[in-house]
């Protein structure tokens, strides 16, 4: 990877990053009403890179699963666990069970518990990478802990045909060991483990197809998210709306717009540093002012190729360190398809 900074080189790098996922699983109906799965899997993960502490880092899981799934007229009822060993974390079991029920052919809900387990990724543990033209540091946290959950979700779905979705869903999680990142200093971002906490909201998504040729979306999430003391995490807006609309204006001619909205958010943190954003006198408490993406792109098809040409970000908006910093990204995608006969 080659990084510029006023078209000059700034610095070469690569980086070289293996996942290797194997998973074999064997499914059966012991009753017609019943379909059970079981299996294992491993993942592999490598990464080779100048970011990483000491260049190169492993890590691997196995894991071994099982899940019953009962089909009962207007319930379907879905229970499962699931085993892993992770070479970093060692053992952990998280059973799910869940609860969908049909008031009719277009109207349902659905019940979900399960306990939750995540590492930290390599990068997360290890990176070393800084930036030299925006002027910021990512620096990984060897000493991370894995994170642990207790998620519960309720959701009401109703749809018509294809023309009409309305959806709500509704969730509540508790944490442990939080994987989370903060600002060492003003220019320095690393991670962290938050002891304990909630993170609950609700999430609001229609789509709807005005015609054949114009198709909208629209989704509102409100969060709330807090520590073990009751005080709001950093870097989450309460509330974000998004709008996209997708038109076909002739035959093969597609055009998407975008744009998303996000609340002002608070991006200092308690626990962590507290003297990064204070004077003499008091305490300052820092938020990041609510901004919006627009995005929009444009994509056909000609003979063998695929064309899309896009611009992300399209009014500038500018938010650093604590938003975007990328500004303005204009994007031509070409893909060329072809087939070999045998």
């Amino acid at each position: 990877m080659k990084e510029f900074y006023n078209w000059n080189t700034l610095k070469y790098d690569k980086q070289d990053e293996y996942v290797n996922d194997f998973k074999m699983y064997y499914q059966f109906v012991p009753y017609s009403s019943s379909l059970i799965t079981f299996g294992i899997q491993q993942t592999f993960d490598k990464i080779i890179s100048e970011r990483i502490i000491n260049n190169r880092k492993t890590q691997v899981a196995n894991i071994a699963f099982f899940e019953d799934e009962w089909n009962l007229s207007k319930y379907t009822l879905n229970f499962g666990i699931r085993y892993s060993n992770n070479s970093n974390y060692g053992e952990f079991v998280s059973p799910k069970i869940s609860v969908l029920y049909k008031f009719d052919e277009n109207f349902l809900t659905k019940f979900s518990y399960g306990k939750g387990f995540r590492e930290p990724s390599l990068k997360e543990l290890y990176i070393n990478y800084t930036n030299a033209s925006v002027g910021y540091t990512v620096l990984g946290e060897p000493n991370l802990k894995p994170e642990k959950s207790d998620g519960f979700n309720i959701s009401f779905e109703y749809y018509h045909d294809d023309i009409f979705l309305i959806k709500n869903f509704n969730y509540y999680n508790k944490l442990t060991n939080l994987i989370d990142y903060y600002y060492k200093n003003s220019n320095t971002l690393s991670y962290y483990n938050i002891n304990k906490a909630t993170i609950a909201g609700s999430e609001f998504l229609i789509d709807y197809k005005i015609n054949k040729d114009l198709k909208f979306n629209f989704a509102y999430n409100y969060t709330y998210a807090v520590n073990q003391d009751n005080k709001k995490l950093p870097f989450r807006s309460p509330q974000t709306v998004l709008i996209k609309v997708n038109y076909e204006a002739f035959k093969n001619h597609f055009f998407k717009l975008s744009i998303k909205w996000y609340d002002k958010k608070i991006v200092n943190d308690e626990q962590v540093n507290k003297d990064l954003y204070q004077n003499e006198i008091t305490r300052v408490t820092y938020y990041q002012n609510a901004y919006y993406n627009l995005d929009f792109s444009y994509s056909t098809s000609l003979n063998n190729f695929d064309l899309t040409l896009g611009i992300n970000n399209l009014t500038d908006q500018y938010q650093y360190p604590f938003g975007n910093i990328k500004g303005r990204e204009i994007f031509l995608n070409i893909i060329y398809k072809t087939s070999i006969g045998v």
